[in-house]
């Protein structure tokens, strides 16, 4: 089971995420080296998550927005059978 209430990021660790839960989902914005604009429907994008020291990978679903500059998602962790 995922754990709630956790940071993650779509393209790496080492980036600067701003990750908020609210009204049941997670809004994360990033940066990103870009300037076009797109709109995605993504059902298991990679993900890193962070539970405290615990370092995952998990599975995003839900609506990824490509900005100049930013990266806005707005979705769930699902988690990743194997």
């Amino acid at each position: 089971m995922v754990a709630e209430r956790l940071e993650f990021g779509c393209c790496g660790l080492k980036e600067k995420v701003m990750t908020k839960y609210l009204f049941g989902m997670y809004w994360s914005i990033s940066l990103r080296n870009g300037f076009g604009f797109d709109i995605e429907s993504v059902d298991s994008k990679a993900v890193w998550a962070v539970d405290g020291d615990e370092v995952f990978a998990s599975a995003f679903n839900g609506i990824v927005v490509l900005l100049p500059i930013l990266i806005i998602t707005v979705g769930n962790l699902v988690e990743v059978e194997q």
